[in-house]
Formats: structure tokens, sequence, C-alpha cells
């Protein structure tokens, strides 16, 4: 069952990604935007990995769950 949620702004083909663990949002709908993505994360208890910093502000609007793991990395 996955515990990750990946967002589109992150590559859907990185190797660590490719476990049960993760999920893209490109494999359960591409067009999602960031609050159906949030609304998806928080029904499925996913937390989210992003570089987006609209999640921030989606977090402290409402409320902290989903967790969000912001990648400064990419």
């Amino acid at each position: 069952m996955p515990e990750l949620l990946i967002d589109a702004n992150l590559p859907a083909k990185i190797k660590v990604w490719e476990s049960e663990r993760f999920i893209h949002v490109s494999t359960i709908n591409a067009g999602w935007n960031d609050d159906e993505i949030w609304k998806y994360a928080k029904e499925k208890k996913l937390s989210i990995s992003t570089k987006d910093k609209d999640f921030l502000i989606y977090q402290i609007a409402n409320g902290f769950s989903p967790k969000i793991i912001h990648n400064k990395i990419w």
C-alpha cells in the first residue's frame, strides 16, 4: 500500500520510487490540480513529496494532514 504520493512536478522515473510504497500522480490522474492532489492524499492518508511551495500554503490553510515533504534537490 502506498505511503507517499509523488507530485507531478517531480520526475516519475526515479529508481527508488519503483516500490509499492510510492505512487506518482501521473499514474492516477496527470491532469489533477493541487487541490485534487491534496484531497486525494488526505483521503488515502498519504504524504506528498513535492517541490511545489503551494502545498505549504495548503498545509497552513487546511491543517497539517497530509504531511508535505518539500524536495529542494530537484
